[in-house]
C-alpha cells in the first residue's frame, strides 16, 4: 500500500497543477520519468466539469501505484465552494485511491490568521475530519501557510497544533522566499 510515512529516505514528490485530466496524467507520467517517488495532485486546479469519480480514478491510476498527495484547497477552480463541498471531494478522491490529503489548519475557520485556527468548534471539526480520513486507511498532512519569517519556537508551536489535531505530517510555509520562481520557505516533517 502506498505511503508517505516511515520512509527511509526523503521522498521526491512531483507537484501537478493542471486544469484537465489529460494534462494531469501527462504531468504525472513526466514526473515519474524525471524520478519522482510520489505525486502531489492539486485538484483545486482541475476545472469543475472534470471533477468526477471517473477522472479522479484515472488520474490517480496514472501514478502507477506511487503515493499520491492530494490537495483540494478552496481557491482556483474551487472558488465559491464551501468547506463541506471541498471535503466531500477530498473524501471521494481518497476513496478513488489517493494516499494522503492536505488539510489546511484553517479548515472551518477560513479567516484565521496564518492558516491556523484556534477556534474550539473549528478544531473539533478538524479532529473529526482527520479521524474520518484515518478510518478510511488514509494519511493526513496539515498545512499552514504563514508566509512570514518565523522563529523555530513559532514554527514548532504550529507543528504541535497540527499534531494535537491528529495530522501525520506537518507542512508550514514559514516565509515566502522565491528562488528561480520556486517557494523555498517550507518546513515539512513527520509528526
Amino acid at each position: 500500500m502506498p505511503t508517505f510515512l516511515n520512509q527511509n529516505k526523503p521522498i521526491v514528490t512531483g507537484m501537478v497543477l493542471e486544469s484537465t485530466p489529460d494534462d494531469m496524467r501527462f504531468k504525472v507520467k513526466n514526473s515519474i520519468y524525471a524520478g519522482a517517488d510520489a505525486l502531489g495532485l492539486q485538484f483545486e486546479r482541475l476545472k469543475k466539469e472534470y471533477k468526477t469519480e471517473e477522472n479522479y480514478i484515472k488520474i490517480i491510476e496514472s501514478a502507477g501505484g506511487k503515493p499520491t498527495y492530494i490537495t483540494n484547497y478552496r481557491g482556483f477552480e474551487n472558488l465559491g465552494m464551501s468547506v463541506e463541498e471541498c471535503i466531500e471531494h477530498i473524501k471521494l478522491i481518497l476513496k478513488c485511491g489517493g494516499t494522503l490529503s492536505d488539510i489546511t489548519g484553517n479548515f472551518y475557520d477560513p479567516d484565521a490568521p496564518d492558516e491556523l485556527t484556534y477556534d474550539e468548534d473549528a478544531i473539533k471539526k478538524q479532529i473529526k475530519l482527520i479521524d474520518e480520513i484515518h478510518h478510511m486507511g488514509k494519511e493526513v498532512l496539515m498545512s499552514s501557510h504563514i508566509n512570514k519569517f518565523s522563529s523555530k519556537e513559532e514554527v514548532f508551536k504550529v507543528v504541535n497544533e497540527h499534531k494535537k489535531r491528529g495530522a501525520d505530517i506537518s507542512k508550514i510555509v514559514a516565509q515566502d522566499i522565491l528562488y528561480r520562481g520556486e517557494n523555498v520557505g517550507k518546513v515539512v516533517m513527520k509528526i
